[in-house]
């Protein structure tokens, strides 16, 4: 096994990967095996090695990145852009309400939130929905 891992990665250094990456996986997969043989693991268990003891080449294979499961509880970011001092419209102000209402369940900082809004960007009737 080490004289094919010596030149796969000979190979791979000469500028050749498409051999090398394609035995990749068997050659993680037969180190795996012989960890588990050295170490006196099952071969039927699902134990992993530790990842400093395990080889970089072979971290990709054996410790494949997780999935991003859907979070169906999560809330996306919610909210409107406005400058410090700039006069915003009566829907903007309705609309920053309504989004401190949904997402603050503390009412004391509701208020305050809504306090700083109001205080930071004064109304002007005169805008609109801008």
């Amino acid at each position: 096994m080490a004289y094919q891992e010596d030149l796969i990665m000979s190979i791979y250094n000469r500028g050749e990967p498409g051999l090398a990456m394609s035995k990749r996986g068997d050659m993680a997969k037969e180190w795996y095996e012989g960890w588990k043989k050295d170490n006196g693991v099952p071969s039927d268990s699902n134990a992993l090695p530790p990842v400093d003891s395990t080889p970089p080449w072979a971290r990709p294979y054996l410790f494949p990145r997780a999935e991003a499961a859907p979070n169906n509880n999560s809330m996306l970011a919610k909210g409107f852009v406005k400058n410090v001092g700039e006069p915003m419209g009566i829907m903007s102000a309705t609309q920053g309400m309504k989004i401190i209402d949904e997402t603050e369940t503390n009412p004391l900082k509701r208020e305050l939130r809504r306090i700083r809004m109001f205080k930071s960007n004064p109304i002007d009737p005169g805008l609109g929905g801008v």
